[in-house]
């Protein structure tokens, strides 16, 4: 805090978490002229025209940073301590980064307009800018590269938990990028007396944004599930992963882990159904588990029993068949009393076809055919079960006929 004559340094005991009952630890007795002031670790940072000044908590000016032009725009971006950095937006349409242990400012774009707002993202690897066009620039921070631009922008925050998302509001919108997708827009409207009113967003974090209008803070809850669905459509399902982990309902985990499923992406699933507490598709992967362990890994075969659990048999018995083992796309048809599908999947000349009919035989038996029963055992030359049939219902055409 600044006064006429100081600057008093304020921190929050670290014993007790979540104390907001700030105390005095440092005061620097000196008259600073600044437009505006950061402050970091160990140094505050004052802004005056084209000259930024660090000051350590005794009040000894460390480092000066002299600019090419009137400074408009300036963001602590953070850092380790003692080796934060500081985003700079010139009027000239510079932008630059400082690190507090560093003389040499770095240049991170040039436009051709005064700077309006300026972010970094949690990795440092893309730079968004605003400038007096209201025109969002989002460039890749190490080549420089222009990665594309959103009109209608007057602030912008990057998501500090993903760092491929970003907020920016602009003409009454909070507008939601993340990255090469298509914008998601939202009315803003803040809870305020004045009902809908704007505001500067001020930080973005998980699916909240911050929003500061005049002396009040608000936060706002964004959707995600949009990108999370662009993600599994484009099959990058890490990056969907880390996303939902924001926050997301049952059904688009439920949506993630069957896509993990079908790439084969075991790991990530069973993460995807333990969340939403899925037993039925966890004892499934823990099958595939066992099964890797003792040298089945074919995935085809595991692609198949999901596809029977998913009731997709015609996708599971395509995988099984792939796979080599069509044995099992023919017990899976039998055990749903598909026979004709079944017998697609039988193999010439094995016991196949005598395991196949004799299922069939059973099934006419549960539905009371026993005469379609008794044919289908003779079919399967099991002829001691088509005698008793016959012999229990009378049926001595039965022994003429097919010579049992």
């Amino acid at each position: 805090i600044q006064t006429l004559d100081k600057i008093l340094i304020y921190e929050a005991p670290g014993d007790v978490p979540h104390d907001m009952k700030y105390k005095t630890t440092f005061k620097i007795n000196k008259n600073i002229e600044c437009s505006s002031m950061i402050v970091t670790s160990s140094y505050i940072i004052t802004c005056q025209d084209k000259r930024l000044h660090c000051f350590n908590f005794s009040g000894e000016e460390i480092r000066v940073w002299q600019m090419d032009s009137p400074i408009r725009y300036l963001k602590l971006i953070g850092g380790p301590s003692e080796y934060e950095s500081v985003l700079i937006g010139l009027k000239n349409g510079g932008v630059y980064q400082v690190f507090v242990n560093n003389p040499f400012p770095q240049l991170l774009a040039k436009q051709n307009s005064v700077i309006y707002c300026v972010d970094m993202n949690v990795n440092r690897t893309k730079v968004a800018i605003i400038d007096d066009t209201l025109t969002l620039f989002v460039y890749n921070a190490r080549t420089k590269e222009l990665l594309y631009q959103e009109p209608n922008a007057q602030t912008v925050a990057w998501n500090i938990s993903f760092p491929d998302m970003l907020a920016f509001s602009g003409d009454g919108f909070i507008n939601i990028k993340v990255a090469d997708f298509p914008v998601y827009r939202q009315n803003l409207q803040v809870p305020m007396i004045d009902a809908e009113v704007s505001g500067l967003i001020v930080g973005f974090n998980g699916c909240t944004i911050y929003l500061l209008h005049l002396c009040t803070m608000s936060g706002i809850t964004v959707p995600v599930t949009d990108a999370v669905y662009r993600y599994m459509g484009k099959r990058q399902l890490d990056n969907a992963y880390h996303l939902a982990c924001l926050g997301e309902t049952s059904k688009t985990w439920e949506a993630l882990g069957h896509a993990c499923l079908e790439q084969g992406q075991f790991n990530l699933a069973k993460k995807c159904f333990s969340r939403i507490r899925d037993v039925k598709y966890l004892n499934l992967l823990a099958q595939f588990e066992e099964a890797t362990k003792r040298g089945e890994n074919k995935m085809n075969i595991y692609l198949g029993d999901y596809y029977a659990y998913s009731g997709r048999f015609q996708d599971a018995a395509r995988n099984y068949q792939h796979g080599g083992a069509p044995e099992r796309a023919m017990t899976m048809f039998s055990d749903l009393r598909m026979f004709d599908q079944a017998k697609e999947y039988m193999v010439a000349g094995d016991m196949d076809q005598q395991k196949l009919l004799n299922k069939q035989a059973e099934w006419a038996i549960t539905m009371n055919e026993q005469r379609r029963a008794a044919e289908l055992f003779v079919a399967a030359n099991d002829y001691q079960k088509a005698i008793d049939l016959a012999g229990k219902n009378k049926w001595t055409d039965l022994y003429v006929n097919k010579k049992i």
